[in-house]
């Protein structure tokens, strides 16, 4: 952000939401939004932390991502 990037984070905007408003943390119910976020992207970036290759949103995500044609990078923190 501090490049000047846009950026959305999809546990950090999102779950804190969904605690808040009670809502479902799982994948069927962040899916449409998600992929609607996706849609406005042109790359994806996944931070590699603990357990983000044991996260089915994360799997999911990038499954979207190249779905649509979207540059999938991966970095270590």
């Amino acid at each position: 952000m501090r490049a000047g990037l846009f950026i959305y984070s999809p546990i950090s905007h999102s779950h804190p939401i969904a605690l808040a408003g009670g809502l479902p943390l799982g994948w069927d119910f962040w899916e449409k939004y998600d992929r609607a976020i996706l849609e406005s992207c042109w790359k994806i970036i996944v931070v590699q932390v603990d357990g983000w290759d044991k996260s089915s949103g994360v799997s999911e995500e990038i499954k979207i991502a190249k779905e649509l044609g979207l540059c999938v990078e991966f970095i270590k923190p």
